[in-house]
């Protein structure tokens, strides 16, 4: 659902998309349904209307697992945890598909994250925030500021798209 979204409403626009998970465990599990979906949705695309999307843009963009890391952590979370690596992807997430900033491409579509990059954090091109995460009080006003941004004249909104308990039914 949330991809499907995300390439009808805002893909198209040439915006991104942050998903708050609910722990850093379903934040991973996030990135490997989403990942799979959008390589179905682009199968679809081409075989129904290739012109429809940008599938050129589709097929290289990527998505990222942005988590912070505890010493017990299980090798399929440490591989998310890295601060260095956290870096190039905000910088790939906050530039614009199709441009390149000192070797760092606009290619990171969709971050997804447990606590981080919440509160604090600018990126104009985000328009879209899928949370299956309860946020509340001047957390929940700072993270509805994240889509919020002004970015071109084609932004004149953002998205907050509320999935809290959605799973358990």
């Amino acid at each position: 659902d949330m991809v499907a979204h995300y390439l009808t409403h805002v893909f198209p626009n040439g915006y991104k998309a942050q998903i708050v998970a609910t722990s850093r465990e379903a934040a991973v599990r996030y990135k490997t349904y989403v990942d799979s979906a959008l390589v179905a949705a682009l199968a679809d695309l081409k075989g129904v209307n290739p012109e429809k999307l940008d599938l050129l843009r589709l097929e290289k963009m990527k998505t990222d697992v942005i988590i912070s890391g505890s010493h017990n952590d299980e090798l399929h979370l440490k591989e998310y945890t890295d601060s260095s690596k956290h870096k190039t992807s905000v910088k790939s997430f906050k530039l614009p598909f199709g441009t390149e900033d000192e070797g760092v491409s606009g290619d990171v579509g969709i971050v997804i994250v447990n606590n981080m990059l919440l509160t604090g954090f600018d990126a104009p091109v985000e328009q879209v925030m899928y949370l299956d995460k309860i946020i509340v009080a001047h957390g929940l006003l700072q993270a509805i500021a994240r889509v919020n941004r002004v970015s071109g004249a084609g932004k004149d909104k953002g998205f907050v798209v509320d999935y809290v308990g959605v799973g358990h039914h």
